[in-house]
């Protein structure tokens, strides 16, 4: 076995750091010393068994074989990293000495890859907003769903939405499934009337149950989210929580605004705290005001909380960890007909339930921008790639200028 393997293989190995490419260049070295140990005693007089038994004796125990073995990964770990810091100084001096020579040339190419990565880096930033980040200040998205019912409707058959009234909720919550780690009920695409008389202004305002906020892990900047006492059914107390960007702007971002009264939709309002810069809930939409779920559902219809003929609100849930969306609709339906106490003529009563991201439609379905963000992530792609294409073909060209025997 050689002692090492020369040409352009040796190189590529010694650059991924292979640890089995040390071990083979050892015992490659091992074997030639013992090989010329027993050559010496042969040509002493010793019988070739004896001299091999002997040279392993001599060559010593299997803890400097180890001792070799480390020494020599080390030594191809030192050398890789000084071929690949060679490397980029030569391509560092290199693309120096064109831009010295062709700046023309090499701005062309830079513009050109900057376009091709500017585009997807932009894009990157939109799906990574609506498919992987999530909605800002929100913990985990990836485990929460959004509870969906699908209805059978005289002459249009099934429709899937996502309103439901505040029964379904509290029976989830009430069920004590296994499946979930907690449950919420939010609405944040109202439109409430902030102040009185000429100084009266349109927010955009939010309703949510006490749970909600705890549920997406998120805390107030400052003061507090409301708690259950306040979001009770059978009393709801007149408190809000304002949004950071409703604070700033109306407000002068007064840190003594807590403890203060402010009205909305004419009724007067404790502000209780301040809600984190850039949080909108589950949505993307803008919310400058959150108040309890109760106390905005007040009046809804006779016998809100139990009301299974009035959808005003969304539920969410959070999944336990390793629960798929399947399954996860599969114990909400169960709980659904397990607890629905509703008349057994109304098309409610039969409902389907299922469980989809947050990210998705009322319709239970996959948001347009969210698809729309998909296919403009490949036609980006498809620009970066014509841009290196365009780079390429432009090296080749200069290439072949300056070597007219390649062309």
């Amino acid at each position: 076995m050689p002692y090492v393997r020369p040409g352009v293989r040796r190189l590529f190995d010694l650059m991924l750091r292979r640890r089995d490419v040390s071990r083979r260049d050892v015992n490659a070295e091992i074997t030639l010393h013992i090989d010329l140990r027993i050559q010496q005693l042969v040509r002493q007089g010793l019988d070739p068994d004896v001299a091999r038994a002997e040279a392993a004796r001599r060559f010593g125990s299997v803890r400097a074989l180890q001792s070799l073995e480390q020494m020599a990964h080390w030594r191809d770990r030192r050398m890789s990293f000084r071929d690949w810091l060679d490397t980029v100084r030569q391509d560092v001096k290199y693309a120096l000495r064109g831009l010295r020579r062709e700046p023309a040339f090499t701005g062309f190419a830079i513009v050109t890859l900057a376009l091709g990565i500017g585009a997807n880096a932009a894009m990157f930033g939109v799906v990574d907003r609506l498919l992987l980040r999530g909605p800002d200040h929100v913990t985990d998205p990836g485990r929460l769903v959004r509870f969906t019912a699908t209805l059978k409707r005289s002459g249009i058959g099934e429709v899937t939405s996502t309103a439901m009234g505040y029964v379904v909720y509290d029976n989830l919550r009430k069920s004590g499934s296994p499946l979930f780690d907690g449950y919420a009920a939010y609405s944040s695409d109202g439109q409430y009337t902030l102040g009185r008389g000429r100084e009266s202004r349109q927010v955009a305002g939010g309703a949510a149950s006490a749970d909600f906020f705890p549920l997406l892990g998120v805390r107030a900047a400052r003061g507090r989210f409301f708690s259950p006492d306040e979001d009770d059914t059978s009393s709801p107390q007149q408190v809000v929580v304002l949004g950071d960007a409703l604070w700033r702007s109306q407000f002068n971002a007064d840190p003594a605004i807590l403890g203060k009264t402010v009205y909305i939709n004419g009724d007067p309002l404790t502000v209780i705290g301040i809600a984190p810069r850039g949080f909108t809930g589950v949505q993307l939409n803008r919310v400058d005001a959150w108040i309890p779920m109760s106390l905005a559902s007040k009046g809804t219809t006779d016998n809100w909380p139990r009301a299974w003929n009035a959808q005003w609100l969304n539920v969410i849930g959070r999944l336990k960890p390793g629960i798929s969306l399947d399954a996860a609709g599969a114990e909400a339906t169960r709980i659904y007909k397990v607890t629905y106490d509703g008349r057994p003529t109304w098309r409610f009563a039969n409902a389907r339930m299922g469980a989809t991201p947050i990210h998705f439609t009322q319709s239970g379905t996959e948001s347009t921008e969210a698809s729309v963000a998909k296919w403009l992530v490949g036609v980006t792609l498809v620009v970066l790639l014509i841009a290196c294409s365009n780079v390429a073909n432009l090296l080749l060209s200069r290439g072949g200028s300056v070597w007219p025997g390649c062309s």
